[in-house]
């Protein structure tokens, strides 16, 4: 596979935890996960945090979706993965919910 010609095709991966922190940098809080997904060394893209991009109402628990890039894997090695990610602008009323292959967790934002 020619890795310029590559389009991600991406599936929901194994999510192991899920936490947020209020970032010390700034005011606001940061998203962070762990889990696993399969890696073929080729051209695949690495797992990624996709919140739901938009709500016609601002929802209780944002979506946010942990995936992991499918096309053209080989499923020759499962590599575990750390993802970080600013939330504003992707919290809800009371939080986020973070949603995975396995599992998902509703966590409160301040």
């Amino acid at each position: 596979m020619n890795c310029e010609d590559h389009v991600p095709e991406w599936a929901l991966a194994i999510l192991e935890s899920a936490q947020v922190e209020q970032d010390p940098a700034k005011e606001g809080y940061i998203l962070n996960v762990s889990g696993h997904a399969p890696r073929d060394g080729q051209c695949c893209e690495r797992p990624r945090l996709h919140p739901r991009e938009e709500y016609l109402v601002q929802p209780e628990y944002w979506e946010t979706m942990v995936e992991w890039d499918k096309a053209g894997a080989l499923f020759q090695s499962i590599v575990p993965f750390n993802l970080s990610m600013p939330l504003t602008g992707f919290v809800g009323t009371k939080g986020v919910e973070v949603i995975g292959k396995n599992k998902s967790f509703k966590i409160e934002v301040p």
